[in-house]
């Protein structure tokens, strides 16, 4: 008969101890909560503080410049023959940009001759083929065209051989 009084004692400590569990959970259930409504309600304020950390990902802002048609820019040249080609600018850096290029053939020996000089403004996002052509007025046929973004700091060019 004494161990009827310990199972009643062993039975209340368990219900007892599930109680506690039960009230560490719903404690705990009220603070994750409470947490996720403040960091709700001050949400801005948090994006601002990540973005300032740079832990929000930025969109990369860019210019392309390339050859519209590399596979066939020309690889001779002349004295007075003309030659064409045209490239590309394209404007990924988020908004409107003007810009400056120039255009010039670079002899073998580095003297340089500008063909052309202009700017262009484009929108974000917009892309434009640049139509080019070169004539050749010396008999120094062997060098590069360049094409140069001035203020992007790009540059692309391709190589001319004298004509045989």
């Amino acid at each position: 008969m004494t161990n009827l009084p310990e199972k009643e004692i062993e039975k209340q400590e368990n219900v007892s101890s599930k109680k506690v569990a039960r009230k560490k959970y719903v404690l705990g259930l009220m603070i994750v909560i409470a947490l996720s409504f403040a960091v709700y309600e001050n949400r801005k304020a948090a994006y601002a503080a990540m973005d300032n950390l740079k832990l929000i990902p930025r969109p990369e802002r860019f210019t392309e410049l390339y050859f519209n048609d590399h596979i066939n820019l020309p690889k001779q040249l002349s004295p007075g023959e003309k030659i064409s080609f045209s490239f590309v600018i394209h404007n990924l850096e988020g908004a409107s940009k003007d810009y400056p290029y120039v255009v010039y053939f670079k002899s073998k020996d580095g003297q340089l001759k500008n063909i052309e000089e202009k700017t262009v403004t484009l929108a974000d996002g917009e892309v434009r083929a640049i139509d080019e052509s070169y004539v050749s007025e010396s008999s120094e046929n062997q060098g590069g065209i360049y094409i140069k973004l001035k203020d992007q700091q790009q540059e692309i060019h391709f190589l001319l051989s004298a004509s045989q």
